[in-house]
């Protein structure tokens, strides 16, 4: 695992550096949104924010991604590109236009990176989580108990592991099963 400043311009680079041997799995999953774009209007947000959103979002993933499929066709049992989006990715929702935004250009650019980077046997899947019990979360005024566990996640980035080289998941939506709404006191 690489640890750093994802948004480096030189950081996709140097984790292609340091992985230049081998790569099996990239996993994207980094993100970011904002508590302002969660609750403000779009003539209220916070624009320089909106930058940082889709460039860590959007832009981090896809530099990565071009840095680093040619050392993943080179694996052995073939490359895999995880990348952690959004149910925002699938449907949009009020006031968290910027999120959405960034989520479905990674919903877009996974889909054009399965149909082509399959054929160099890199797979792609998406995992498309609802609220995920994280710092991203805290503070959102919603039941914390009842949100998707981290480990949730890392179950679902597992399974396309668990099938056969002919088969891809290429989208796993994983939703919460009860309200989120925190009761009213």
């Amino acid at each position: 695992m690489e640890q750093g400043d994802a948004t480096a311009p030189d950081f996709p680079s140097k984790v292609a550096e340091r992985v230049a041997d081998r790569l099996d799995v990239l996993v994207n999953s980094a993100g970011m949104t904002s508590k302002e774009d969660q609750h403000d209007k779009i003539a209220e947000a916070d624009v320089d924010m909106w930058d940082k959103m889709i460039n860590l979002n959007l832009l981090v993933p896809m530099k990565l991604t071009h840095a680093l499929a040619p050392i993943l066709a080179r694996s052995h049992a073939g490359g895999h590109i995880i990348n952690i989006s959004s149910v925002a990715g699938l449907r949009p929702s009020k006031y968290n236009a910027a999120y959405s935004a960034s989520k479905w250009g990674l919903t877009g650019w996974s889909k054009a990176c399965f149909e082509e980077l399959k054929e160099q046997n890199i797979r792609v899947t998406t995992i498309f989580p609802a609220y995920v019990s994280s710092d991203m979360t805290r503070g959102v005024p919603i039941d914390n108990a009842k949100m998707i566990l981290p480990e949730d996640i890392a179950q679902a980035a597992l399974l396309p592991f668990q099938m056969s080289a002919n088969a891809c998941p290429t989208e796993i939506v994983i939703n919460n099963t009860e309200p989120l709404k925190k009761p009213q006191s």
